[in-house]
């Protein structure tokens, strides 16, 4: 076992751990973390088992799982163009068709089909050839379609969607005017890592094919680079991690919640309620604006016209009266527009630089994503995501 070896591991096995856990956590953020972490955890995993089965010889007594990894290898490109587009256009999405990015990976596992069903003896023929020279792991375990093509193939993908990603990124301006700054080193050392870590996988692809078209060795120099890259490279984007790590706990830190005095009477309200003449207009009306202005009582999910009626000391059929009177609409109109204006004020805030439209939504006291955006769009004119995008742009509260 040679110290590089042993280095390596750690390193590997290190990123990976890291990575994942990463993974994990990203799940409540938006879809460009998670393309991200999961570009990240593919690709340290790769090497880790690299190292385990071939340096390590962790292979020789698990031939079965040989080939696994060349499907999975063609799901970094897409992922990593993916949270490109996102961060380059401010969105946060993932299309039904963007599923289509994700065909190669399909396509190479059924052709490897055959390799999969072959006998564990043949399997360890194969495996046997592979561990005398690694580099002729492509030649050897081949499906329907010629391994020299799904190689060529995965190379020219790399190509085009880190060529794709890196013209999103220099064009853009999103990334430069993320307002937290402990989101945005992380950003900028994660896309700076991938980037220098698809232009060494561009470059190794082209090596690994030169030996194949002329039938010489890889240089072990390159491995060398690898581990040395992820060396250095791991050290800087684990500082920005922990940074972000911080800055998340401190945003998940519970704040102090703003005080409901009146909302206790909701317990039992329609045993409370109470006629409207036993009060006079002006107290209605600064009864309704406390509830709404200062109390923020539209963010209760389950708020209805019998409960606010209670709250108020109306009779609920006497309440659109009063909610035309003071604020010129119904019932379902003031609260979508109370929730519109506070989830524009926490996007200007930059809520969702580390949060989901899904917990902007939550957050605003919908039930739905798909009701908060049609509210939103009705009320604002742009979907929350292209006013974020606006906001971004300085374009301003509309």
């Amino acid at each position: 076992m040679s110290n590089f070896n042993l280095i390596f591991l750690v390193v590997t096995s290190f990123y990976t751990l890291l990575s994942l856990i990463y993974l994990v956590r990203s799940l409540k953020f938006r879809f460009q973390d998670k393309f991200i972490c999961l570009t990240l955890l593919i690709y340290s995993t790769f090497f880790l088992t690299r190292v385990l089965w071939f340096n390590f010889g962790f292979i020789a007594t698990n031939q079965d799982l040989l080939g696994v990894f060349s499907p999975i290898m063609f799901l970094p490109a897409p992922l990593f163009y993916l949270a490109v587009r996102n961060i380059s256009f401010g969105v946060d999405v993932f299309r039904k068709k963007d599923l289509l990015h994700f065909l190669p990976a399909l396509i190479s596992a059924i052709d490897l089909i055959p390799f999969y069903l072959m006998p564990s003896i043949e399997k360890q023929d194969v495996l046997d050839k592979i561990m005398v020279s690694y580099s002729d792991v492509y030649v050897h375990i081949v499906g329907f379609i010629p391994s020299f093509y799904i190689h060529l193939i995965r190379l020219v993908l790399i190509i085009v969607y880190f060529t794709i990603a890196l013209n999103l990124i220099l064009k853009s301006d999103s990334i430069r005017e993320l307002k937290n700054i402990e989101y945005k080193y992380w950003l900028k050392s994660s896309l700076i890592f991938l980037f220098t870590l698809k232009s060494l996988v561009i470059i190794f692809s082209i090596s690994t094919l030169f030996v194949r078209v002329y039938n010489q060795e890889i240089p072990k120099v390159q491995g060398v680079l690898f581990g040395l890259f992820l060396v250095v490279v791991s050290t800087y984007v684990l500082k920005n991690y922990l940074k972000l790590d911080l800055a998340r706990t401190a945003q998940k830190t519970p704040q102090k919640k703003r005080s409901f005095p009146v909302i206790s009477k909701l317990m039992g309200i329609e045993n409370k309620v109470r006629a409207t003449n036993h009060n006079s207009n002006s107290d209605l009306n600064e009864k309704l604006k406390v509830l709404f202005e200062s109390d923020q009582i539209f963010l209760l999910k389950d708020i209805t016209t019998i409960s606010l009626a209670g709250l108020i000391g109306v009779n609920s059929r006497a309440l659109p009266t009063l909610l035309n009177d003071v604020y010129g609409c119904n019932f379902k109109e003031l609260v979508n527009r109370f929730r519109i204006d506070y989830a524009v004020l926490k996007i200007e805030e930059n809520f969702l630089d580390l949060q989901t439209i899904e917990a902007l939504s939550d957050a605003c006291g919908y039930n739905s994503r798909i009701t908060f955006f049609n509210a939103f769009k009705k009320e604002k004119g742009y979907s929350p995501n292209e006013y974020w995008k606006r906001f971004q742009e300085g374009v301003g509260r509309e």
